[in-house]
């Protein structure tokens, strides 16, 4: 039996699979310790497991939800306030960590494994200091090297190097001015005090060993595209779809059988964007179109509800949906292409339109065009006839929904917490391996 440290983050998108893998572990005979902020706290013990607190009297319990309603009321002085509160906060939190007190939980608990989620860049810099092997978890698609430009490629043009110079200008004059945390700073030192030295080191500004193992939450299928060559430490458990999720209530009575169902939910950072009264209206324009369709639209805390719904008889619309069970019913989804999203339609076999909007979306969207599984249009200009043809495509076409109820078989069979138990214990094993000879040297 292995004492495993997990730190998953604070919001659903990364808690619920790393309650996936840790049932899977706990199963096996491990003892399991989660490790976050408060925000974490509620829904980690209530699967049972113990939660060590991360700075408790710096982040209170509440402070994202505070944080989330601000945006929601669109309380620009409030969110101002909150944001110079949590600069302050976290300057405090990584003077903390350069003092050292993070070591106690690592002597305390003495982890055999820290399985870490990716954002969370400093902690697996201290559990190397500490001795302890890391694995880290990535929910989502990595990002590969840059992709090379084909002969239909946009040529990339001076304004993106001209954005990510001020965009690295800002950031230095907002820690200057104390508004913003000097992060890239603080991750050096962090590393010059707890990180590998010399030829171990991979290369600038990623600290932590090149042999380090990555897991990510998806079938090494769905990551196959032959455009690159994917490495060694990269390892692939199931794509942990938290099933028994709790989800908001919805009078099922309201959907007619026999209609094309079409869900329609872009995940919540869009819906803060000047952007979403100008889909909505599109969506609505959309619809219109298509009267023998039926739109169910998780439309965020945001959206006018009855202005939506007025824009079309066939619309159904809500702040939240039940995406699972509505997954079950659907013929196609519109989808921002968030990763969580995506891997909840293949493993219902749905095919999808994907909008991405930012981060990742834009990696997980060309995944899914791929494989077949869907088709791409852009959230920024896409028309109300745009949409309705693309949702005729991978309506009408049966290639789509054939390749995505494929890969969605794939899915049902990695959705093993066998497997990601033997998967997370082998890399555990090959570390106490390279442990033992790094000792004896």
């Amino acid at each position: 039996m292995a004492t495993i440290l997990i730190a998953a983050g604070s919001t659903p998108g990364h808690i619920n699979p790393a309650l996936k893998i840790a049932r899977a572990l706990q199963s096996a005979g491990h003892r399991i310790h989660f490790w976050g902020f408060l925000d974490a706290q509620a829904p980690v013990r209530a699967e049972g497991f113990d939660f060590v607190p991360l700075f408790p009297d710096l982040f209170p319990e509440g402070d994202l939800r505070e944080a989330s309603s601000l945006r929601t009321r669109r309380d620009r002085w409030g969110q101002l306030r909150h944001m110079h509160r949590h600069v302050g906060r976290l300057r405090r939190m990584m003077e903390a960590m350069l003092a050292g007190e993070l070591d106690e939980v690592f002597q305390r608990l003495r982890p055999d494994l820290f399985l870490c989620d990716v954002i969370e860049r400093d902690l697996p810099l201290i559990a190397h200091g500490n001795g302890v092997p890391t694995v880290l978890v990535n929910t989502t698609v990595p990002a590969g090297p840059p992709r090379q430009p084909g002969p239909s490629s946009r040529p990339p043009g001076a304004w993106g190097a001209v954005r990510a110079g001020l965009r690295r200008k800002l950031a230095q004059a907002g820690a200057a001015l104390g508004i913003l945390p000097p992060t890239a700073e603080f991750l050096t030192k962090l590393a010059r005090k707890y990180g590998p030295r010399g030829d171990e080191a991979d290369g600038p500004g990623r600290p932590l060993p090149s042999s380090t193992p990555r897991v990510v939450l998806c079938p090494r299928e769905f990551m196959e595209t032959g455009e690159q060559v994917l490495p060694e430490t990269l390892h692939f458990l199931g794509p942990c779809i938290a099933l028994d999720r709790q989800e908001p209530d919805f009078d099922q009575a309201r959907l007619q059988e026999g209609r094309p169902l079409i869900l329609v939910a872009l995940g919540s950072v869009p819906f803060v964007l000047n952007r979403q009264q100008d889909f909505l209206r599109v969506l609505g324009d959309a619809a219109a179109r298509r009267p023998d369709w039926q739109f169910v639209v998780s439309a965020g805390p945001l959206a006018d509800l009855k202005l939506l719904e007025r824009a079309a008889p066939n619309i159904i619309a809500a702040s939240e949906v039940p995406q699972l069970k509505l997954l079950q019913r659907a013929t196609a989804m519109v989808t921002h292409c968030g990763f969580n999203s995506t891997k909840e339609a293949i493993y219902f076999g749905v095919p999808m339109v994907a909008l991405p909007f930012q981060n990742d979306q834009p990696r997980v969207a060309r995944h899914v065009t791929h494989h077949g599984l869907g088709v791409r249009g852009s959230p920024f200009d896409v028309t109300a006839e745009g949409l309705v043809a693309l949702l005729d495509e991978v309506i009408t076409q049966p290639r789509y929904r054939q390749a995505v109820q494929a890969m969605s078989v794939r899915f049902r069979e990695a959705e093993s917490p066998l497997e990601v138990a033997r998967t997370l214990e082998r890399l555990l094993e090959e570390a106490r391996r390279v442990r033992a000879q790094d000792a004896g040297r």
